[in-house]
């Protein structure tokens, strides 16, 4: 593609062009300080005329950048170069930036700008839905106007990039103004030029309102369409609370089932447990009474071996006693003896010898002095 030679303004470092064209800026016929005017209006007269700043807003969008890459190459901020933006659609017209630059190409404020290799022919679908963006719709309003959808819009604009190399619509549009390829229409912006040009206003018109009715009755059948679906999705959202209502009733149902079973298990279990504490009570009660049977047995003959054992210990100290004195009877009677022992064998002595020898003894029958045994009386027991 042939660019006028680009002036190209020093942007702040971090900016990033991916654009595939360089940027074009006024040449020396388009550096007028305050206004730039295209060729005259082939009805009026008068041609179109735009700011400087307008204009090389036009040229850069006529190249196929976007706004942001506009706004780095004059070194602009992005709302100044919105600002212009609709000033430039006000002052030619026009419904978007493709829509201007068209009429810039027909009022001659772009030079023609042919491709950088040769393209093959469009078809005439293509060349219809550029011819539509070039008159300044959108893809929703095209769709409507062909009778497709804006699937299908998107997919021959997609086409028509990679067959012109190009990324913009409006880059595409500049193209195929060079080439002669889109219909040539009025280009005054001015009502009264307009009007005069009858023909061409009331085919316009004709189109434009064929474009509209189309478009408002597909847009009624999208609504309609819409309407429908919001409809079907508010009765599946109705029966789809009704069954998440059913659910969670059912879910409550279940629970209180499970809550109830749990409480027959475990009065079951307190049951049996209950039986089985009774059993092992009435076990325990029994070898309780057992237990204390045997305990006031063992407490009765632990209280006669206690008896046994008191009368015991009587007795033994009784015989104890018995014992001391019996020891100090026979103690005082040795004692006794030996103190008499030698007295007594004196005596005998002298008896003997007084008596003389012995004589022999008489009989029992002649013993004058026998007298009959006296009773035995049992000897005096000492306690």
């Amino acid at each position: 593609m042939s660019v006028p030679t680009a002036r190209r303004a020093h942007a702040p470092a971090g900016r990033k062009v991916t654009g595939n064209q360089d940027p074009p800026v006024l040449s020396a016929e388009h550096t007028e300080p305050d206004r730039v005017a295209g060729l005259p209006c082939p009805t009026c007269g008068n041609p179109v005329t735009l700011s400087a700043d307008q204009h090389a807003i036009l040229l850069y969008a006529a190249a196929g950048l976007t706004y942001s890459h506009i706004a780095y190459h004059l070194d602009w901020t992005d709302a100044r170069v919105l600002h212009h933006y609709t000033a430039l659609r006000k002052t030619l017209g026009a419904q978007s930036l493709p829509h201007a630059v068209s009429i810039g190409c027909r009022a001659g404020l772009i030079p023609p700008i042919l491709p950088e290799r040769p393209l093959s022919v469009l078809n005439a679908a293509q060349l219809r839905v550029f011819t539509l963006i070039a008159q300044g719709l959108g893809n929703a309003a095209i769709a409507t106007a062909i009778g497709s959808s804006v699937t299908a819009v998107r997919r021959v604009r997609t086409q028509v990039y990679q067959i012109t190399g190009q990324r913009e619509a409006t880059a595409v549009v500049a193209v195929l103004h060079g080439l002669n390829a889109l219909p040539a229409s009025h280009p005054c912006p001015r009502a009264s030029c307009t009007a005069a040009n009858d023909l061409s206003a009331r085919t316009a018109g004709a189109d434009h309102a064929t474009i509209a009715r189309r478009w408002a009755q597909r847009m009624f059948q999208q609504a309609e369409l819409r309407m429908r679906h919001a409809a079907a999705h508010r009765r599946l959202a109705d029966l789809t609370m009704d069954l998440a209502r059913s659910t969670r009733d059912l879910n409550v149902a279940l629970r209180a089932t499970d809550e109830a079973h749990q409480q027959v298990l475990q009065a079951l279990h307190i049951t049996t447990a209950t039986r089985d504490t009774r059993e092992t009570a009435a076990a325990a009660l029994r070898a309780a009474q057992a237990a204390d049977q045997v305990a006031q047995d063992a407490h009765r003959t632990a209280l006669r071996a206690w008896q046994t054992a008191d009368a015991a210990n009587e007795r033994a100290t009784r015989g104890a006693g018995q014992a001391m004195r019996l020891r100090a009877l026979v103690a005082g009677a040795q004692r006794t003896w030996t103190s008499a022992e030698p007295d007594l064998r004196h005596a005998a002595e002298q008896r003997s010898a007084e008596l003389g020898p012995a004589r022999e003894p008489l009989p029992a029958d002649h013993r004058p002095w026998r007298r009959p045994p006296a009773a035995a009386t049992p000897p005096e027991r000492t306690p």
